[in-house]
Parts: C-alpha cells; structure tokens; sequence
C-alpha cells in the first residue's frame, strides 16, 4: 500500500468545505452517544445542550443526556477548550473529561457569540472532526502553550503522545495529501488560548452551510430532521461540489453507511486527480 492509500486511511476531505476528518475516529451509523457533565451550572450545561441539539439536526447519530457513564463526559474545569475526537471519547475512564469548556459564563442562560462558537467546535471534535490546523493549506506554524500537555494528561488521562498527535504543533505538519481547502470559516477552527501565536480562525459563531453538509455526508440521515427540511442528501453533495452524475450515484446507494462509503470512494478519486493534476 503506497504512503499516499496509507494516509488516505486516516485523514480525508473534500475541497471547499476545510473541515478533516480521521475516518477510524468517526461514530457508527444510528449510534447512541451519551453525553454526561462532570460538573458545571444547569446554565452551562444548558448551553451545551443546545450546542448539541444544533448538530444532531444534521447527523445520523441519536444524542442523550445521562447522568453518568462512558462517552462524551463534559467539564468546565480547565485552561483551555479541548476534545478528543470521536470514538476516542471511549477510551476515557467514567468520572474524567473527555471535552472541556473554557470560559462559559455560569449564570446566564442566553450564549455569547464566543460561547456559541466554541461549544460548537468542541461538539464537533466529540462527532469526529478535526481542528483545521491539521489542514496542511495552513500556513501559520502554530506552537502549543507550554502547560497544555501538562494540563491534558492530568485532566484527559491522555498520553504525551497522543496529545502531540492531535493538539500540538507536532500535528499541524504537511502529513495529509488528501485535505480540504483551509477554512477560514469553518466552526473547526483552532482556539486562540490554546497556541502561543494566539493566532485563531476568524470568530465563527454557527455552522456554516459545508459544515452542516460536511456532517450530513459523514453521517447521512435517511430522512432530514423535522427542523430542517431542506437539507437533504442530495442539497449536502451539491453545497460540497460533487458533479451531477456522482451526486446521482451516490444516492443510489441503499444505507446511510453505503451512502457515506461512496462519498468517500468519489472523494477520493477527487482527490487524487486534484493532487496529480
């Protein structure tokens, strides 16, 4: 297997929408994820469910609250806004944060711009997506403040290694030949208070239109969410540029999980020629 098919395997995306994707990291179809705070005010946590509510109208993917127990486990204790990505929320241990929220006021219900955005971001992470310093289209050389592994290992339970892996300046190396544009308006964004640059994508405050289509495709739902109506299948492939004759193909397909298997067949393909060309 070339190094190029290698990568492919691990990290892939589209042009256009600047969001990356680690497809081992992704949910299954249809799973239940539950989501559980370690601590926080019912505003904060209020907060965050609306977050969360945001983006379960475009995955195909059924989100709950519980009181305890593995999956996405919630604080507002810690120096910076983080996530682990995906199905490696899994490998935390019950009672330890696998995402951690920064500077979200505790008493009042109505979000700030910054919280919103942030909030977002970080759900994000928690279904899958990556931050967009991982896009190798950047061109900023971001470096990690210096307590942030500290801080991780001791909030995260996560190695030094997997720390560098996903959050530090060690990740934002031109390692991915198959990337999306770089977003500058993306929800992925990197967090200003978490490099010492205090570089950060410009404030974005709600899900982009190749946000919600970059989800959809990645968690195809048979049948939109009842609140929005209009974003369908087929509406996700056109926002994210896939040809008539491909978008006609792929709908075809019989399962949410066949539907995303041949996006990602055709993305592929899309990407190779774009490299070689």
């Amino acid at each position: 297997m070339s190094s190029r098919q290698e990568s492919h395997n691990r990290f892939y995306g589209f042009h256009g929408c600047g969001d990356v994707v680690t497809e081992s990291e992704l949910w299954a179809q249809e799973t239940t994820i539950n989501v559980s705070f370690l601590d926080g005010t019912a505003a904060q946590q209020s907060k965050v469910m609306k977050g969360i509510e945001e983006w379960s109208r475009y995955v195909n993917l059924k989100i709950r609250q519980v009181p305890s127990g593995l999956g996405i486990q919630i604080s507002f204790s810690g120096k910076c806004s983080t996530s682990l990505f995906g199905t490696q929320c899994l490998k935390v241990k019950r009672g330890m944060p696998t995402t951690t929220l920064f500077q979200i006021d505790g008493e009042n219900l109505g979000w700030t711009d910054q919280e919103r955005g942030t909030i977002l971001r970080e759900v994000g992470h928690a279904l899958g997506f990556t931050h967009e310093h991982h896009n190798p289209d950047r061109k900023e050389t971001l470096t990690p403040k210096q307590d942030l592994p500290k801080d991780y290992t001791k909030t995260q339970g996560r190695s030094q290694e997997a720390i560098k892996a996903n959050d530090t300046n060690e990740s934002y190396e031109r390692i991915i030949p198959i990337h999306t544009d770089f977003g500058h308006t993306s929800i992925m964004g990197p967090p200003i208070a978490c490099n010492d640059q205090e570089i950060a994508a410009p404030l974005v405050t709600e899900l982009t239109n190749f946000d919600k289509a970059f989800a959809i495709v990645h968690y195809p739902r048979p049948i939109p969410h009842p609140e929005t109506p209009g974003w369908t299948i087929e509406r996700a492939l056109t926002v994210l540029g896939v040809p008539k004759d491909a978008r006609n193909k792929i709908l075809q397909s019989e399962s949410p999980k066949k539907i995303f298997k041949s996006f990602e067949a055709w993305n592929g393909r899309n990407m190779e020629k774009q490299s070689e060309g």
